[in-house]
Formats: structure tokens, sequence, C-alpha cells
């Protein structure tokens, strides 16, 4: 992903700051992928759509652009590459290579969601997500009544199509949550500066990280079901 952030900031650079699509980043990588990343082709797929979600999130949120570095552990899988054997997820990692990772089926609605194609795996160092592509005849997928997100650090914004058309664009403000995020940084920051003894700091330390953890989920709790409230005549894509 670093190499790829590195290869979009240079190409936007070079023009006038307008950030390319992940199909122009792909191939101005696509010689250096081939030569250099001993996995499957279609991996190069997810890792340029990220490169530029990054990438336009932080120029949104900053108005500039720069290199920035991806440390976080996480992942996006093409369809492509994923497949489900006997509840066992099987991802490609090269031709005729794969790795299996069992399936947790818990979820009330697994069974119904397993039955539709899988849209997208994301992979972190904690977690495997699997999403499905549903539709009924009295709800279709495509062509009448959707809603798409791009999720910020400070905003949502969502895009509604209707029979093909463009009906309404808008941006939901999420600064209260990001807010909330520098308040515990500066919290933990403060913990770490005036707290001497060890014990005692790494004991506040965990509450603060438990509080903020708390905090976030609840508020993302909140705004995912009021969305999934306002918006329960159109699909989520």
């Amino acid at each position: 992903i670093n190499k790829a952030i590195i290869n979009a900031y240079s190409i936007a650079k070079s023009n006038n700051n307008e950030l390319p699509s992940p199909i122009t980043l792909r191939r101005s990588l696509k010689k250096y992928y081939d030569n250099n990343i001993d996995y499957a082709k279609h991996h190069i797929n997810p890792v340029c759509r990220t490169a530029i979600a990054i990438l336009r999130s932080y120029k949104k949120n900053n108005k500039k652009l720069k290199i920035i570095k991806a440390e976080r552990l996480a992942m996006r899988i093409d369809s492509e590459l994923i497949r489900i054997e006997d509840n066992k997820l099987r991802i490609t990692i090269r031709p005729n290579e794969y790795e299996y990772i069992p399936i947790i089926t818990k979820n009330k609605k697994y069974n119904e969601y397993s039955k539709y194609k899988i849209s997208e795996v994301l992979l972190t160092d904690k977690k495997v997500c699997i999403t499905f592509i549903t539709g009924t005849d009295d709800k279709p997928l495509i062509n009448n009544n959707i809603i798409g997100f791009d999720l910020n650090f400070k905003t949502i914004d969502y895009t509604v199509i209707k029979d093909d058309e463009i009906v309404e664009t808008d941006t939901i403000d999420t600064s209260h949550i990001a807010k909330a995020q520098r308040d515990y940084a500066r919290k933990r920051t403060k913990i770490q500066r005036h707290i001497r003894n060890p014990a005692k700091r790494d004991r506040k330390l965990k509450e603060a990280k438990h509080r903020q953890r708390n905090v976030i989920r609840d508020r993302l709790q909140k705004l995912t079901i009021e969305l999934v409230k306002d918006n329960d005549d159109k699909t989520f894509v």
C-alpha cells in the first residue's frame, strides 16, 4: 500500500494535485507489482483503491496532499480471490495456493447471507469481515433505489441513486466522533507525562483506552441505527 501511496502522490503532483483513479494507479504499478510482489495479480486492485482512499481522505480533511504511511494491518480482498468452502473462507494467495480461515457462524443471519455472492472481505490483525451482495424481487439491488457511503475521518458523504440517476448527494458531519478520538489521545498523553508510577500509569492508560473504545462504539452505533432508519426504503451498497 505504501508503494501505491507514493506512486499516487507522484502522479497527483504532476497533475495539479489531482489524484489518479485506482485504474490509472494500477497501470502505473503493474510492472513493479509483476516483478516484485509474489502474490496473485488481483491483489493489486484493492491495494490501489485503498491507497487512493487514504490520500483522498487526507486531502479533504487537511486541504493539501502529503505522503501518508499506512501502518494499520488491514487489507481488502477482491471477490475474485475468495470463496466459502465448508464454513471456511478460502483466500487465494498465489495461483493454486490458498489460505483457509474458519468462519464463526454465530451471527443469526449468517446462514441467510451466505447464500449470496461475496462482495468483499476485510482482513485485519484481529478479525476478518465478510460482506455479501443481497437483494430480493421486492427490493432489487440495482436500478431502483440505492444509497452508497464514503466514510471519512470527519464526515460521511453519501449518494442516492434511483432508476440509474443520482437524485441526492449530501454530507453527514461526524466531527464529534473525531473530536472524541482527539480528546482521549490528549488524555493519554497527559497521563504519560504526569504519572510517574509505571503500574499506575499503565492502569490509567488502559482505563482511558477502554472508555475511548466504549464512547466511540456507542456513537458509531447510534449513527448507524439512525442511517438505517432514515433509509429503510433503500439498498445499501
